[in-house]
């Protein structure tokens, strides 16, 4: 199913230098815990169409600080499911980029679920369609 169609199709999803400019400069700082690299990560990761970085609300800084202030509780033994109790509600997509940058684990958000729709079915949905929502995490 993942076809050179495809690859043009999901690829016009994303400015063209994303890898190369939101996310390869940051992602071995950020996994080493440097603070600076895990903002700027956190700030690219809803990358606009002319590639610059979300300015992060009242609410993500909240999130983002309560993030950094716990951070070392994370990185300890079950770290991962305290980061996904701690954020289970107040920032479950936030949650699951995080877990992918500390932990090197691939990463499952709205995108990757159209993707997934799109090989299963053939059919491009809406991203408000394949929204993630808490309820849909439990069963990740």
């Amino acid at each position: 199913m993942i076809n050179a169609d495809f690859v043009r199709l999901w690829a016009a999803k994303y400015p063209k230098d994303y890898d190369t400019q939101c996310y390869e400069p940051y992602i071995q700082e950020a996994r080493s815990v440097d603070i600076q690299a895990l903002r700027k990560l956190t700030e690219w990761k809803n990358v606009s169409r002319n590639v610059q970085p979300m300015k992060l609300w009242k609410t993500h800084e909240v999130a983002f600080q309560y993030f950094i202030h716990n951070l070392k509780d994370y990185l300890k033994e079950n770290g991962s499911a305290k980061l996904r109790l701690d954020f289970k509600d107040r920032a479950p997509v936030w949650s699951v980029f995080w877990h992918h940058v500390l932990y090197n684990i691939p990463i499952f958000d709205v995108y990757t679920h159209m993707a997934y729709h799109f090989s299963a079915t053939g059919e491009m949905p809406t991203k408000k369609s394949e929204n993630i929502s808490t309820r849909s995490l439990v069963t990740l």
